[in-house]
């Protein structure tokens, strides 16, 4: 028989390195790329939230330029990390059915090694903090070189982000910041949503 293509579930935008701390909240990345060999720019944002171990993260594609063409079962999508349970769910909302992921898995996300040199103290909007530039080294990639801004008024949460290279420059901060324990239900799967394992189902129904 035919094998069927490798279709990629589209990867979650770049947001530079973040250190979201202990310390449970919502809020708003925004985020901001310019691509240095086209000349341009583009910029999104996304609603996120922290319960201990559980995140989640909120992606409008078609908010995103250069996100066209996408199938619209795949424009927005939600992603729920439950790291109680060793697993991340992605949610096709217009779908309204969702696969998991587990730590297992091939290809899943892994903490990168991050070397940190202190900079300077600023301010960022409004929040005291500490700069440090960074050198971020995910596994089997190049390390990238940017800077954070670490809030000393939130236990030293990242609430910026930037990365510099020869390609591009990528800006992203954190905004309408709340601190405490958002809902519950932000980190379960809505029951009306059903499963796959085969993402065909998603693309293609």
């Amino acid at each position: 028989p035919v094998g069927m293509p490798n279709i990629q579930m589209p990867p979650p935008p770049a947001i530079g390195h973040m250190n979201y701390g202990d310390r449970d909240f919502k809020a708003v990345m925004v985020s901001s790329t310019f691509d240095k060999s086209q000349g341009r720019e583009f910029s999104f944002e996304m609603p996120i939230a922290k319960a201990g171990e559980k995140f989640r993260m909120e992606m409008d594609y078609t908010k995103m330029s250069g996100a066209q063409g996408m199938p619209p079962a795949m424009s927005s999508v939600v992603m729920i990390h439950r790291g109680d349970e060793k697993r991340t769910y992605s949610l096709y909302t217009n779908k309204k059915k969702y696969m998991v992921s587990d730590e297992t898995d091939e290809g899943y996300y892994a903490e990168p090694d991050v070397t940190k040199t202190f900079v300077a103290n600023e301010t960022i909007d409004g929040h005291p903090t500490e700069k440090y530039r960074v050198t971020i080294t995910y596994q089997g990639q190049e390390a990238q070189q940017g800077f954070i801004w670490n809030a000393t008024d939130l236990d030293g949460m990242t609430i910026r982000s930037e990365i510099d290279n020869a390609t591009v420059k990528m800006t992203s901060t954190l905004t309408g910041i709340v601190m405490g324990a958002p809902p519950a239900d932000l980190f379960a799967v809505p029951e009306d949503f059903t499963e796959t394992s085969n993402f065909l189902e998603i693309v293609t129904e």
